[in-house]
């Protein structure tokens, strides 16, 4: 299960299975779904070190904060367990957004939509209300 190679995924027990995982086989299957995903990662400046490893020192450059720049408010919900993505992870990027809202939640990793639905949830609407 790829879930289960890229992070902790304690939700996968009660969270991957009928009809949740059904809808993730659908979502998963549209045309061009799998490669939008993944072209995410691929176009991503980011270099996430090994674990336990130290953040490699990464420049940033005007060109790069121009290519990358983000023009509109952003929400950024972080799980403070996540393996995958530290926080040193996302320690630069009010240098290409502007207007950064960074929430964080303890006890939740990377699938924080899986174990926090309702908070996350919540953030969401908060945000867009305020933003209205």
């Amino acid at each position: 299960n790829m879930f289960e190679k890229f992070s902790a995924a304690p939700w996968l027990d009660s969270g991957l299975k009928g009809s949740n995982r059904a809808a993730y086989l659908q979502a998963w299957s549209q045309l061009g779904a799998l490669s939008a995903m993944l072209n995410w990662y691929r176009g991503s400046p980011m270099v996430v070190p090994d674990s336990g490893a130290p953040p490699t020192p990464f420049p940033i450059t005007d060109a790069m904060r121009e290519k990358y720049a983000l023009t509109m408010p952003h929400l950024l919900l972080w799980g403070m367990d996540d393996t995958a993505l530290l926080p040193s992870a996302r320690a630069d990027l009010n240098q290409f957004c502007a207007d950064l809202t960074v929430v964080e939640f303890e006890n939740a990793s990377h699938w924080i939509l899986h174990e926090k639905p309702d908070m996350v949830a919540a953030e969401i609407v908060q945000f867009l209300d305020a933003s209205a």
